[in-house]
């Protein structure tokens, strides 16, 4: 069978049949809702009144929106979303907007205007989440579990906090969507290490595709003390179309998009594969977002096996955690905690994301990355192998095995939740 992938520049792979053992796919273009459904989700919320007879002329809003590493079409959520607090009263000049880039990057000017669209952007304030500055940031205490919470300012300033995002599996939440957009979305680095380390003292089944787990009923709870009061989510296909739109209270709307995802994102996976090859797309950027391709290779692939992982990585590492993720690497937790705990680990978020990807490669696999954006050199700090191209990947995962072993490929790798029998 030959087989193509999502990146245009890549040849297709001719595999035998007697070795390919699947191949999976999130949904295209099928699936997608009818109608208006953003305005009819509003209208109807889940677990809690409509906006219009929530709040009241002259409240500030804010609203909160992910990155530039999310696909969310906030083309198509934003206009209902201004159209319902236009029917609450909402006056423009009581409307600003936050990027909730966790500790991402900040986006350039030319990004916001690609993102929220040229108009809103001249409309309105278009606000970073500035994660480095202490002074932008409160301490509000902490949960029951211990997580310091840091939060933004502009947050508890505002009357009304509204998250707006998309649902797609996720390894340290579960999902995304509901409160993860103010955890870590809006958070200081400290709450943003401590949640995330959470995670990763759990098995990737713990945690992915699972609606409930302890990593996000500390965002939950976060989220509340921070004033979240709505989300609009959607859940989207590869596409980029509406599969499903749900709005309403945090916790209500994310576990009734999240059970939407998990149907539309979920594929059922009869065996294990020797070699695993999956993409990163969409979330493709740099290493960093590439590493969630990981989590649903980790699924499929044998213990032993080989996973090679297809990313452009545009924007190489990372370019918040560059010098970090280099000095680590990808090391299995147990091996991540003591360097936690013996201090050469300190940031938390650079240490939980690459144990959640070590756990997986070198944990149970070896990692050949296909990646322009990256260097043999960088890889190997990681603890990956580069190949120039998929052929060549091939034929290193055959010398690793000493066999040619049995394929299964993932396409969009980053949303897809493999189920596995």
């Amino acid at each position: 069978m030959r087989v193509a992938f999502s990146y245009p520049a890549l040849p297709s792979l001719e595999i035998a049949d007697s070795l390919l053992s699947g191949v999976y796919d999130t949904p295209g273009k099928r699936g997608r809702a009818k109608g208006d459904v953003v305005s009819e989700a509003l209208r109807l919320p889940i677990g809690c009144a409509p906006l219009r007879e929530r709040l009241r002329p002259g409240q500030q809003v804010l609203v909160l929106v992910d990155d530039l590493t999310r696909n969310t079409r906030v083309d198509l959520l934003l206009p209902p979303l201004l159209a319902e607090l236009e029917q609450a009263g909402i006056q423009e000049r009581d409307i600003r907007f936050m990027v909730a880039q966790g500790t991402h990057r900040a986006m350039t000017a030319a990004e916001k205007e690609l993102k929220f669209g040229q108009q809103i952007v001249g409309r309105f304030d278009v606000l970073d989440h500035e994660w480095w500055n202490n002074a932008a940031l409160e301490h509000l205490g902490v949960t029951p579990l211990g997580t310091d919470i840091w939060l933004n300012k502009a947050v508890l300033a505002a009357d009304a906090v509204i998250g707006l995002g998309h649902i797609v599996p996720h390894r340290g939440a579960g999902f995304s969507g509901g409160a993860k957009i103010v955890q870590p979305g809006v958070c200081g680095p400290i709450t943003t290490g401590q949640t995330h380390w959470l995670a990763a003292r759990f098995p990737v089944s713990r945690i992915l595709g699972q609606v409930d787990n302890p990593p996000r009923r500390e965002m939950n709870e976060v989220a509340k003390r921070a004033g979240l009061a709505f989300v609009l989510n959607s859940v989207q296909d590869s596409a980029g179309g509406l599969v499903a739109v749900v709005a309403g209270e945090p916790e209500a709307a994310y576990r009734a998009g999240a059970e939407v995802a998990r149907r539309t994102f979920g594929v059922d996976v009869p065996r294990p594969a020797d070699i695993v090859i999956v993409e990163a797309c969409p979330t493709d950027s740099d290493f960093w977002q590439s590493t969630k391709a990981l989590a649903a290779a980790g699924v499929v692939v044998k213990e032993g096996g080989v996973i090679i992982l297809l990313s452009p990585c545009p924007e190489g590492v990372y370019a918040g955690h560059r010098e970090a993720v280099l000095e680590l690497g990808c090391k299995p937790f147990d091996q991540m905690e003591r360097l936690v705990q013996s201090g050469k680990a300190p940031d938390l978020v650079v240490a939980a994301c690459l144990a959640w990807a070590g756990d997986v490669s070198p944990g149970r696999a070896a990692c050949i990355v296909v990646s322009d954006g990256l260097s043999q050199d960088e890889l190997a700090c990681i603890g990956y192998r580069k190949a120039g191209d998929l052929p060549e990947a091939m034929a290193m995962a055959g010398d690793i095995l000493g066999k040619r072993g049995s394929v299964a490929v993932l396409r969009h790798g980053t949303e897809l939740l493999p189920i596995p029998a």
